[in-house]
């Protein structure tokens, strides 16, 4: 019965071509198919076929290899020692034949298109198992354990193998011409790949024929490997990855392998390696309890060994040129010593307790270091969560409880930084981590640029307008308006001749101001000579595929609301002195004056609606003429105090007195009150309240005004008996920090242009809410003339000015059912929009119904985007974006790259492939000695 066993669990046993064939290669073929669809409009029949019948070649060989491994295992065949040969060859042939067909693909299909620019890199993660499995075949039988083998034959014939490469390169380099052909490129290609199988096939049978060596030198050799490969290599190959830069300037080729500058890595090889060496104790419980060790540490050397496996065909490369490349095989040597160690502890074990004991305590340990930062990335995601949801998903109201970690966040962020840069890259671990925490998107520059400043107090870095001169410019303009007496709207349609006077590759941009009773309602843009019109999609998607298809020169245009009052237009590229085509159409209710690059369009001629309102009543919009018609008003100040408590405040003694001298001279009395903020805030109401504050609190973070402003201004929209204004103290108002959305509640805010900074010179400058380069010293403050509007009770107050105004009442309607008439549509999706702006908690909600209606009447939104994409193949995958964007939190963005990488399906593949090596063989093949 043993022998029937044995015979079964050899390395001959067909099974193991499910495991390095089947699965990984059809794994392969799935992601390609995936990635080839959304490409395939852009790719040449010629070339589709290729790749079809590549397909196809594929599809044959794992249903063949398959069925050969299921017919053996039911006819309980052993492989013969040829099928070895057979199956690296057309593994290798195969992968050589996928790489000349891809080769071929059209350059104007960039690769960020295929998800990964590491496509062809990882390929050789899903055939790699197939090669290293034939190799195991030819070498197990090779390997004859009754005779003698000659372990230093082996491993100097491997040896050779790069010392020859070296010295040819260094002969043919000097004294020979190679000739220019591809038959010549072909023949080196191949001739390596032969002598890399070669390499590893002598490498790994020394191996093998050292850990069944009988002599007497074997355990003194095998402890000096353990030494070399349990200990010192594994810490010099993390030296040299992590200071190769400083070492040897070796930063461009060490980074490749990842960022493991952690100190857990340098600890846990440690340990390890202790581990390792520690001699095998004759005793039970000192056995068993260092075979726990061996079994936590374990998961370490797995990690490296898959971490590094798809590396083993380029180590005779990294020997040839440094001769470091035996660094790459650590892993591999590591692992088998370790392997080698935990069956040795298993089969002394045994005496004593039974197989099914001895693995129900061993794996769970084994579990333990990667269960730890499974759980980790769950923490630091629940962390990041929280913090997210109360910065841009929580009602401003102020006294709303935190309940998240600031440091932590930071650290989070941090990592997001890194790993946008690719400078903190760990194989596997990277993307679970992205996949787990980020759900595979990210934080945009700007978007951690404002959590940075909010709680680390690092510099938030402010727009600044773009005083470059433009290149293309409007060759010519026209168009046409009508009014659409059922609609109760004026259509006006805008047709731009663009020229470019000058440089390569310009991009057409520019910025128009629009009154909040319009909307955009078409775009399109000539490509080719074909007049595309545009997409209307998820905003962030289309931002992001807009910048990905730049960087490439082909042609996107789009149009999207940057606020409420100001539409962006750009379209990209431009060559030298070309012409484009490109246009839209403005929905307004009454007349409107456009300025368009110093052009100046006036559309419509009289006014037809001065009030218009939702279906719901909670939304109106108020022309300037019937704003006239309302009482002028006037109401005393109140004075919110915004005091810098940031850790890059200067406090002193002039602030309060500063302050104190100001509430004097206005004769304030009691229309003030004072916030204390940081990340954080704290309501005071007197300058003793201040005092004692100050004194018993450490300044710290940033300088988040945003937060308590909007709240105070939603808080006294209606109803206030005062009129609010804001003012700063702070020793540098560049500290102040506020979200760019703050447009939206300028709306709402009738009562000042500004917010104010007080200096501890005790001097007063206005600085314009929206735009902070708008700035410069007053002597007084003073409030804006208002109006008052009264609907059902309740008062609202309107600047009183020649622009629309908009009411938000409280009324409790929520008719779902908005009549299809589109001005109600266009009112309402702007109504919805300020509901989504002023109440981040129900985001979610008036979302849907915002981007619902947007795509149903093709009306933009704030939230939306008109796109013309050059062809299918990117608007498929603009689609595919969307769809991910629409399924997570909306503060989440697309990114400036692709998320998905193909480092995470070989995580699948090789860490199944490994746990069913694991299991099988601890359970079935280990020979059982007494």
């Amino acid at each position: 019965m043993d022998n029937q066993n044995k015979q079964k669990l050899t390395v001959q046993n067909p099974l193991w071509i499910l495991l390095s064939v089947t699965i990984p290669q059809t794994i392969f073929l799935l992601i390609s198919f995936f990635m080839i669809n959304i490409v395939k409009s852009q790719i040449e029949q010629k070339t589709l076929t290729n790749l079809i019948i590549i397909g196809l070649i594929t599809i044959s060989s794992i249903l063949f290899y398959t069925i050969f491994a299921l017919v053996l295992k039911i006819l309980k065949k052993k492989l013969h020692h040829i099928f070895s040969v057979i199956l690296i060859v057309s593994n290798i042939a195969l992968v050589y034949v996928i790489v000349l067909i891809t080769s071929n693909l059209p350059r104007s299909i960039p690769f960020w298109m295929f998800r990964t620019d590491d496509f062809l890199f990882y390929m050789g993660t899903f055939f790699l198992p197939s090669v290293i499995y034939g190799l195991l075949i030819g070498i197990d039988f090779f390997v004859n354990k009754d005779k003698k083998n000659n372990l230093w034959i082996n491993f100097l014939i491997a040896i050779l193998i790069p010392t020859t490469w070296y010295l040819s390169s260094l002969l043919f380099s000097r004294f020979v011409h190679f000739p220019d052909s591809d038959f010549f490129v072909h023949f080196v290609i191949i001739l390596f790949i032969i002598s890399t199988v070669l390499f590893y096939f002598f490498i790994i049978r020394a191996i093998v024929i050292f850990f069944i060596s009988k002599s007497k030198f074997s355990p003194i050799l095998y402890n000096i490997l353990k030494v070399f490969f349990a200990l010192v290599f594994p810490i010099l190959g993390l030296l040299l990855n992590n200071l190769g830069d400083k070492l040897f300037g070796l930063s461009e080729i060490v980074s490749i392998f990842g960022d493991f500058s952690h100190r857990l890595f340098y600890i846990l090889a440690v340990l390890n390696g202790i581990f390792l060496l520690i001699p095998n104790f004759n005793n039970f419980k000192l056995r068993f309890f260092l075979f726990l060790l061996k079994s936590l540490t374990f998961s370490y050397t797995v990690y490296f060994f898959l971490a590094f496996f798809v590396f083993l065909p380029f180590a005779i490369i990294g020997i040839i040129a440094f001769g470091l490349g035996f660094l790459i095989l650590t892993p591999v040597v590591l692992f088998m010593i370790h392997f080698n160690e935990l069956k040795k502890d298993i089969i002394y074990l045994k005496e004593k307790f039974n197989l099914a004991k001895i693995l129900s305590v061993a794996i769970p340990i084994f579990l333990i270091i990667p269960s730890i930062i499974i759980i980790i990335f769950y923490v630091e995601k629940s962390n990041l969560t929280k913090t997210l949801d109360y910065i841009y998903e929580t009602s401003y109201i102020l006294d709303k409880k935190r309940n998240f970690n600031e440091k932590l966040f930071i650290d989070s962020i941090e990592n997001l930084k890194k790993t946008k840069e690719n400078s903190y890259r760990l194989p596997f671990i990277t993307p679970i981590y992205k996949s787990v925490v980020f759900s595979n998107l990210i934080l945009n520059d700007k978007k951690i640029n404002y959590l940075e400043a909010i709680f680390a107090g690092t510099t938030l870095f402010k727009e600044t307008k773009n005083i470059q001169e433009e290149k293309v410019k409007i060759k010519d303009l026209n168009y046409t308006t009508i009014y659409n007496e059922k609609e109760k709207l004026y259509h006006t349609k805008i047709d731009l001749v663009l020229k470019n006077n000058d440089s390569f590759n310009s991009e057409y941009s520019t910025k128009i101001k629009l009154p909040l009773s319009s909307w955009v309602g078409d775009y399109y843009l000539v490509v080719g000579d074909k007049k595309k019109k545009a997409l209307l999609v998820e905003k962030k998607s289309a931002l992001w595929i807009y910048n990905e298809i730049k960087n490439q020169s082909r042609d996107p245009g789009l149009i999207y609301y940057e606020d409420l009052n100001t539409m962006s237009l750009k379209v990209f590229p431009f060559s030298r002195d070309e012409i484009r085509y490109t246009g839209f159409e403005i929905v307004h209710i009454n007349p409107i004056k456009l300025e368009i690059d110093k052009k100046i369009v006036n559309c419509g001629d009289n006014y037809k609606n001065e009030f218009i309102t939702d279906e719901n009543k909670d939304f109106i919009i108020a022309s300037s003429i019937y704003k006239k018609k309302l009482p002028i008003i006037n109401k005393p100040i109140f004075y919110h105090f915004l005091l810098d408590h940031s850790i890059n405040s200067r406090i002193d003694p002039n602030y309060i007195k500063n302050l104190e001298n100001f509430i004097k001279e206005k004769n304030i009395q009691s229309n003030y009150d004072i916030y204390v903020i940081d990340s954080n805030y704290q309501k005071l109401n007197n300058t003793n309240e201040l005092r004692s504050y100050l004194s018993k609190n450490e300044p710290k973070s940033g300088f988040w005004v945003d937060r308590v402003l909007k709240g105070l201004i939603l808080k006294n929209y209606s109803n206030s008996n005062y009129a609010d204004v804001f003012v700063v103290i702070t020793n540098n108002f560049n500290n102040v920090i506020i979200n760019t959305d703050i447009s939206d509640f300028k709306l709402i805010y009738p009562y000042s242009d500004y917010i104010y900074h007080l200096t501890d010179d005790n001097k007063i400058y206005s600085y314009k809410i929206d735009d902070f380069n708008d700035n410069k010293q007053i002597n007084d403050i003073i409030s804006n003339e208002i109006v008052e509007y009264n609907y059902e009770n309740n008062k609202y107050y309107l600047k009183n000015d020649i622009n629309d105004s908009i009411i938000i009442t409280d009324s409790k309607n929520d008719n779902k059912n908005i009549d299809e008439n589109l001005l109600n549509q266009c009112v309402n999706i702007t109504a919805n929009y300020l509901k989504y702006s002023y109440n981040p908690d129900l985001q979610k909600k008036y979302f849907n119904d915002i981007y619902l209606a947007s795509i149903k009447n093709r009306i933009l939104s704030k939230l939306t985007t008109f796109i013309v994409l050059e062809n299918e193949a990117q608007e498929n995958l603009l689609l595919e974006k969307q769809k991910k964007i629409l399924a997570n939190k909306k503060y989440f963005d697309a990114g400036e790259e692709i998320d998905t990488n193909m480092s995470e399906p070989p995580i699948l593949i090789m860490s199944l492939v490994l746990l069913l090596f694991i299991g099988f063989i601890i359970k079935r093949r280990f020979k059982i000695k007494n």
